[in-house]
Parts: structure tokens; C-alpha cells; sequence
């Protein structure tokens, strides 16, 4: 470990790692203002040619184990005809099971988030575990599209394809049945603040660790603008729902149970974490006095004494 070769083989590795984590977070920070800035076609675009590039993989490692088979035992293929029906049946129940998803999301959005600022809005409309079950039945139809066309060419059909087949369309509905009820977790607009409490949650645990990592300017850096950005949503949702009565259940209680254990966390690690780093604000920012309750202006004059 001590010769040169191996240093500068660690040198490149540690390189390439910190440039594919940088193109990561840069992919990250751009996604959402991509999203708002880019017409809906070139969404739409972007959309197919991802879908169809990982579902040509899919097809093409099944056709290859098919020929590998075939070419290397005495394994009997089966009639195509059978693997037709199968595939048309699956994208029968994919398109069934997409309409339904895609129903519930639209009628909830109607009805909890037609009025809602764009940021919450923009939350609910590209959840993660809402878009990955999308992804996934939209995926499960392109690969039965893509292995009908080469049907249409008397390929030769295995056992082994047929189980593939078989093992993705279990998968599809089981994606579905596990986050179906998701659209319905989310009818509840306090709901939409669990991915912003949990960046923060991880952010706190990131922040507090002492390592090569943490101590670096721009780590600090950016863990300090992921948290100002989650903690400004956190307090936009508690603004709009503060206005409306109805919502002021035990679901805001839940809200605010997960900001004070958030905020008890935080005062756990906050003196270990060194004077200068760049995880705090850089410049105070000074409350607006305009916008604040006598009570609040009350027991501010009263520290201050």
C-alpha cells in the first residue's frame, strides 16, 4: 500500500467518485427548476427515450438467455402464440391498473391541491414513491411492447422468458398494491412535509459526524442550503394550513410533534458541530417586524431587556 501505483490509483478512484457525486447533486438541484422551465414535450420526450433505453436492456438480456439456451441444451421452445397472449393480457392489466392510479392522483389534486402554492403543488405532483410506481407500470408496458414487436418475428420462446415475463407482471401489481394507498396518504396536506422532516433528520445526522467529508467547505455548504430550502417548505405548509380550520386536527399535531423531536435533535449535536463551519448562515437574518403578532413582538422585548 505504500507504493506509488497504489496512491495514484486512489488518487483517480477518489476522483471519479467526487465528480459522479457532484454531477449527482447538480442533476438534483436542477431537476425541479428543469421541471417548471422545460414545455411538457420535451418532458414527454425525455420520458419515452429513458423508458425505452432501460426497457431494450430488459428485452434484449431475455432474448439472449432464450438464445443461449437454445443454442447450448435440448430445451423444446413453445409456441409463440401463448407468449402473445401472455404479454397481451399483462399490458391489458398494466393500462387497467395506470388508469386507476392516475384517476385517484387527479381527483386528489382536485380537491386538497387545486389552490395550493406551486411549491407544495410541485410536492404532491412528483412524489417519489408516487413517480417510481408510475415509472415502473409505464416501463412493464413499453417491455411487453417492445417483445410483441419481436414476436412479430418468430423468435424462438422459452420456459426461462415466460417466467421473466410472468415474475415482472407479479412485480407490477405488487408495486402497485404497496403504494396505491399513497395518493390517499397524501390527501392529508400535512403529509406532504415526512420527505422534508426526513432530509432534515439526515442532514442533522450528516452534519454532526466528524470526517474528511463533513469538514469540506461545500458539503457544509450545500447540507446548509438542502436544510434552509426543506425548513422554508415545512413553513409554507404550516402557513396555508393555519388558514384553513378544518385541517387543524391531529394530523397538525403530528406535524408539529415531528418539528420539535426535529428541533431537540438538532440541540443534541449543535455543540459539536465547530464555530465556523458553513452549515450556519453566513449573515443574520433579522425578523421581519412588520409581519409578526403583538406576542411576538412582546417576548421579543422582553429578551432583549
Amino acid at each position: 500500500m505504500n507504493h506509488a501505483i497504489y496512491w495514484k490509483i486512489r488518487r483517480y478512484f477518489s476522483s471519479l467518485v467526487f465528480f459522479l457525486r457532484k454531477l449527482r447533486y447538480k442533476s438534483l438541484n436542477k431537476k425541479e427548476q428543469w421541471l417548471f422551465k422545460k414545455p411538457l414535450k420535451t418532458q414527454i420526450l425525455k420520458t419515452i427515450l429513458g423508458r425505452l433505453f432501460l426497457s431494450c436492456i430488459v428485452v434484449a438480456v431475455i432474448v439472449g438467455i432464450d438464445h443461449i439456451i437454445i443454442a447450448n441444451t435440448k430445451i423444446s421452445t413453445f409456441k409463440v402464440d401463448l407468449y402473445k397472449e401472455m404479454l397481451i393480457g399483462g399490458m391489458g392489466i398494466a393500462g387497467v391498473i395506470l388508469g386507476l392510479y392516475c384517476a385517484n392522483i387527479a381527483s386528489v389534486f382536485s380537491a386538497k391541491y387545486s389552490n395550493v402554492p406551486k411549491r407544495i403543488a410541485y410536492d404532491f405532483q412528483y412524489d417519489i414513491i408516487t413517480q417510481s410506481s408510475i415509472k415502473e407500470i409505464i416501463g412493464y408496458i413499453v417491455i411487453c411492447t417492445l417483445t410483441l414487436i419481436l414476436c412479430v418475428a418468430e423468435i424462438s420462446v422459452t420456459w426461462v422468458s415466460l417466467s421473466i415475463i410472468a415474475l415482472l407482471t407479479i412485480r407490477m401489481v405488487v408495486v402497485f398494491s404497496i403504494s396505491g394507498t399513497r395518493t390517499y396518504i397524501l390527501s392529508d396536506t400535512f403529509r406532504i412535509a415526512d420527505i422534508h422532516t426526513n432530509n432534515i433528520d439526515n442532514a442533522i445526522r450528516k452534519i454532526s459526524k466528524r470526517d474528511a467529508i463533513t469538514s469540506d467547505i461545500s458539503f457544509q455548504r450545500h447540507i446548509q442550503a438542502v436544510c434552509d430550502k426543506d425548513i422554508s417548505i415545512l413553513s409554507e405548509i404550516a402557513q396555508y394550513n393555519l388558514d384553513i380550520p378544518a385541517t387543524q386536527n391531529s394530523s397538525m399535531c403530528e406535524f408539529m410533534d415531528n418539528n420539535l423531536i426535529l428541533i431537540g435533535r438538532y440541540w443534541k449535536i449543535k455543540n459539536t458541530i465547530p464555530h465556523n463551519s458553513k452549515w450556519f448562515s453566513e449573515k443574520t437574518i433579522y425578523p421581519q417586524w412588520h409581519t409578526s403578532s403583538h406576542t411576538e413582538i412582546s417576548m421579543a422585548a422582553r429578551l432583549s431587556i
